[in-house]
């Protein structure tokens, strides 16, 4: 799954934060997650209760969503952190000077 493809199934822009990403997690997890009976329903009482519409389908999709753009953000920021030591690796150890 690309990144856009998982923002697209969480309804998220690309300049949305974690923070951002996970509340819509969280939202369709809800919505896609079947409730429990009341309590004290006895079983023949639940099954006349209206049905739920769930789809474990949609939810996989939903985790693996957030799995992906979750890797993603490691690998932004193991790039940020590298080109840091880079910059800072330069800066201790400057080229020589061209030869005349």
């Amino acid at each position: 799954m690309t990144a856009d493809e998982a923002r697209l199934i969480l309804n998220i822009g690309k300049e949305e934060g974690i923070e951002g990403m996970m509340k819509q997690f969280d939202h369709l997890v809800k919505a896609n997650t079947p409730r429990p009976p009341p309590e004290g329903t006895s079983s023949a009482a639940a099954a006349k209760l209206p049905q739920q519409h769930t789809s474990t389908y949609l939810l996989a999709k939903v985790v693996r969503a957030r799995e992906r753009l979750e890797a993603e953000v490691v690998v932004l920021s193991e790039e940020q952190l590298i080109g840091k030591d880079a910059v800072n690796a330069a800066a201790k150890n400057p080229p020589p000077p061209p030869s005349s």
